[in-house]
């Protein structure tokens, strides 16, 4: 058997012997699979900083898959202007506007928890959840903005094309940083519908994640709309907020004439 002889570098020895200042664990290759991803490190800290680097990975491919399939553009023209800045903010919705400026500020809230804008129709709901859905896609945050009936007719859609399937739609409507349904009544509720919005309701309260509903119904109507075991789930995530005024469209009309 032929000996086997290897150049050894004196500073080859010293080198696998160094240990980390931080975790004191001795500095040698090793690899780790986790999260789906294979982690190449040599100690305790270098592994922490690689998952950092994988869960930063997979927070910008979930960001971006949201934004592939709900964009800002959601809003409309109309929509896309609103801010709290150019609010008026008259007798009757004082307490809404606070409750989305509070919400705005500490986003994202640690218990996950949302509103429910609630009045007559031109209130104002719809300029509040724009507003807050605006400030907080400028701060990068994963936001979809959806009128509830489009969305109805969206996951529809998925029977008849193949551009995007219903449980695409679904995981990121769950998955979301912020979920905004406006106008949630509009629209024909199926048992369908209620099937469809139960899991997203459901799964955005089991993640923690918050939600805003826009409605023209009070809280017993909206019950009655959609059925018991979406609005305990609701009563537990949501805060009910109403707007009392006048119709910001009918004082326009009133002013015209």
């Amino acid at each position: 058997m032929k000996n086997i002889i290897m150049d050894v570098n004196p500073g080859d020895a010293e080198s696998c012997a160094n240990r980390c200042e931080v975790c004191v664990e001795e500095r040698l290759f090793r690899y780790k699979e986790w999260e789906g991803e294979y982690l190449i490190y040599r100690c305790s800290c270098e592994l922490e900083r690689e998952k950092e680097k994988v869960l930063r990975k997979k927070e910008e491919e979930r960001k971006e898959r949201i934004k592939k399939l709900f964009n800002q553009s959601k809003l409309g023209k109309r929509f896309s202007q609103c801010s709290l800045e150019n609010f008026e903010v008259v007798e009757g919705v004082e307490k809404a506007f606070r409750a989305i400026k509070k919400f705005i500020d500490s986003f994202p809230p640690p218990g996950g928890e949302g509103l429910v804008l609630y009045g007559p129709p031109g209130g104002g709901k719809t300029h509040l959840s724009a507003a807050c859905a605006r400030e907080l896609l400028e701060r990068e945050y994963a936001v979809i903005f959806e009128q509830s009936a489009e969305l109805m007719y969206r996951f529809n859609r998925t029977y008849i094309s193949r551009e995007e399937s219903e449980d695409e739609i679904m995981q990121a409507l769950i998955s979301a940083d912020l979920l905004i349904l406006d106008d949630l009544e509009k629209g024909k509720w199926t048992d369908k519908v209620e099937e469809r919005m139960y899991v997203i309701v459901n799964g955005r309260y089991r993640d923690m994640k918050p939600l805003i509903l826009t409605t023209n119904l009070n809280p017993p109507e909206l019950e009655n709309l959609v059925g018991r075991a979406i609005f305990d789930r609701l009563r537990e995530m949501v805060t009910f907020v109403p707007l009392v005024t006048t119709s910001f469209r009918k004082k326009e009309v009133h002013n015209e004439r």
